[in-house]
């Protein structure tokens, strides 16, 4: 009987081990959608870790929107670890392009973050107010988006159909080949949030919007959290959402979780205004084109190079996961 035990429990930690990367955790990629045109939308940026690898492919874990020349929104757990000036200095973000390089090269423009701010009442375990600013080293020249949802505009309602864009996987499970090195776009109805708690059991807060299709199919998947849920208001973008959770990707009656930029317009103008107080700064100079190497570092828990929850399935094989899961 030991023996056996013994058995199972290496078969079991050797299957997790070579599970697709965030097989369970869904923090985002496209999925069903399509290549976006190169330069249609100027103000998705990918963030890099520069400690990921040595590709832009391997470094994105997350999107971002450029809301000023030197700002970015994202959500709050694409940023919850960067909260030291070390682990500040690993991040870039990369603008200018809708391809990630495969190689050494370096696409686009990329810096530095200069400092992260992350909402103070943003929840890890339920993804409430779960949203970021992050400040960069150097201003930009590519086109902001032209508006942020609001009180007085939210710019949407039930049935708006609505955009999400990112360098998420494009199927699930998810594997180091889903992740495509061209941006994707996907259009996604937005749901009611009852809708959301009746169907999929989601916990849904004021402070959340949720999109998709009770048929599955089309969705946001790991790698486009912090990205933009936005709509097209004439000519002027607007961004009403930020890719933060799911159950999985584009399955039947589970929807995708987005962040409701409409409640955080006073706590975004705040903290551009000040640009003290809350977050954490790295004090580094820019670095317009490097890339590279090195340990340490965070990111969201959705790693292309491997599955960030196999030691958590090694001890819970054939007993209970969580269902919902952000989707960096």
């Amino acid at each position: 009987m030991i023996t056996r035990f013994k058995i199972l429990i290496i078969a079991g930690f050797l299957l997790v081990s070579f599970l697709p990367a965030s097989a369970t955790d869904v923090t985002g990629k496209i999925i069903g959608g399509t290549d976006v045109a190169d330069g249609k939308y100027p103000f998705v940026v990918a963030i890099l870790d520069t400690t990921k690898g040595t590709t832009e492919l391997n470094q994105q874990f997350c999107g971002g929107t450029l809301i000023a020349p030197d700002w970015i929104l994202t959500a709050g757990h694409c940023a919850e670890d960067y909260t030291t000036a070390a682990t500040i200095a690993n991040l870039r973000v990369l603008a200018g392009t809708n391809v990630l390089s495969t190689s050494g090269s370096t696409n686009g423009t990329k810096v530095r973050v200069s400092a992260v701010y992350i909402h103070d009442n943003y929840n890890g375990v339920t993804y409430d107010n779960d949203i970021a600013l992050m400040k960069l080293s150097t201003s930009l020249s590519q086109d902001t988006i032209d508006g942020l949802s609001s009180s007085t505009y939210p710019a949407f309602t039930v049935g708006t159909l609505a955009t999400v864009a990112g360098w998420g996987s494009t199927a699930y499970p998810v594997t180091p080949h889903t992740y495509p090195t061209s941006l994707m776009e996907v259009d996604l109805p937005v749901v009611s949030n009852d809708t959301c708690r009746d169907v999929s059991g989601y916990d849904m807060t004021d402070n959340m919007i949720c999109a998709g299709y009770a048929q599955g199919g089309k969705d946001s998947c790991s790698g486009d959290s912090g990205g933009p849920l936005f709509v097209q208001d004439g000519s002027n973008y607007i961004v009403i959402g930020i890719v933060s959770n799911g159950y999985e990707c584009a399955q039947p009656n589970y929807y995708g979780i987005y962040t409701k930029v409409a409640g955080y317009t006073s706590w975004i103008d705040a903290k551009m205004s000040s640009n003290s107080g809350g977050g954490t700064t790295d004090p580094g100079d820019s670095d317009g084109n490097s890339g590279g190497g090195g340990g340490g570092g965070g990111g969201c828990s959705a790693s292309k190079d491997g599955s960030p929850v196999a030691l958590l399935l090694m001890f819970a094989v054939g007993g209970i996961y969580l269902i919902r899961r952000k989707r960096a």
